[in-house]
């Protein structure tokens, strides 16, 4: 492992524009104490679940030589193509002008986002292109055999599931994060985060005031976590973000009293989510507007207790845009 000094020009490259499995096309670097520590050689390839754990830890870039970014640029290039020839192939010749328009702007958008300022324009635009995102994502057949999994927690559980889901993928690409396998982990990880209710006894879970509730309670993400390993092509970070989503930023969550960068930043914005969704399910006679607002002002008077204070100013701000009735 070679490390060099600051003297050499790095130029950073978000690690959700690399390409998993493809031959890297010059030496990657890691920053690391102010020193470039080359993590991969030229020619070695990314594995899917590394990058997907970068980006979980919320390490959003790596560096390449500035002498060899255009080397990126190519590759970056040819994923672009291979993006728009698979969206052409699937809606039309026609269409190819304005699925261009569409691929550059998002690409853009997400290589600038998670430094740009909120706007009521930019917001709405990323609510369609999470819908969008979860259209194509919910029509996956292994997604689809992992919904029909939750139905034995009831009509009310699965709902209140795929709205965390929905939630989570949204806050996500809020805090500028465009990988197709993080938020399709994350999606994952919110739909399923609660899947260990399901080995709660019908009697524990009647009794919201008795020690076993609580224990049980206080059990579940580990019990979610368990039955998700057993299934295959899960990967590790959804194991993590559900085992994690009711762990605490100052360390008074369970099951583990983890606190602060011990929490992945995937099981953090599951945690908004999953609380923001409750909020929303405790208010649901109330008018949809007045809903969201309780929603939103139980997050934004957190203040850093059980969510990370760094990351929830672009969380409220975008919660506030889009559902909230802000403009900006």
């Amino acid at each position: 492992m070679v490390t060099q000094n600051n003297s050499e020009n790095f130029t950073h490259v978000l690690i959700s524009s690399l390409v998993a499995w493809v031959p890297l096309p010059a030496d990657v670097f890691l920053l690391i104490n102010g020193k470039y520590v080359k993590y991969r050689n030229v020619g070695d390839e990314l594995e899917a679940d590394k990058i997907n754990l970068f980006l979980a830890k919320d390490l959003k870039t790596i560096f390449v030589r500035s002498a060899d970014f255009e080397k990126f640029g190519e590759l970056f290039s040819r994923k672009r193509q291979e993006s728009i020839e698979e969206k052409v192939k699937e809606v039309g010749e026609p269409a190819r002008k304005v699925i261009e328009k569409q691929i550059e702007l998002r690409d853009k958008l997400f290589d600038v986002f998670s430094e740009q300022e909120l706007s009521s324009a930019n917001v709405n635009m990323l609510k369609s292109m999470s819908k969008n995102f979860l259209d194509e994502l919910t029509t996956k057949p292994n997604i689809a055999q992992l919904v029909d999994k939750l139905q034995i927690l009831g009509e009310i559980a699965v709902d209140h599931a795929l709205n965390v889901g929905n939630i989570a993928v949204f806050l996500a690409m809020v805090k500028g994060m465009g990988d197709k396998d993080f938020l399709e982990s994350l999606y994952l990880a919110s739909i399923l985060h609660d899947i260990g209710k399901a080995k709660i006894p019908p009697n524990v879970l009647e009794n919201p005031k008795s020690h076993a509730y609580m224990t049980a309670i206080q059990d579940h993400p580990t019990k979610s976590a368990s039955i998700l390993r057993k299934i295959k092509g899960i990967p590790d970070t959804v194991f993590e973000a559900v085992e994690g989503h009711h762990e605490n930023f100052n360390g008074r969550g369970y099951p583990k009293n983890l606190s602060g960068d011990g929490i992945s930043i995937m099981a953090k914005i599951l945690s908004v989510a999953n609380v923001y969704d409750n909020i929303l399910i405790e208010n649901k006679l109330k008018p949809k507007d007045e809903a969201h607002k309780l929603a939103i002002k139980y997050v934004e008077y957190d203040r850093g207790k059980q969510f990370d204070p760094q990351i929830l100013p672009r969380i409220i701000t975008g919660l506030k845009l889009a559902f909230g009735n802000y403009y900006k």
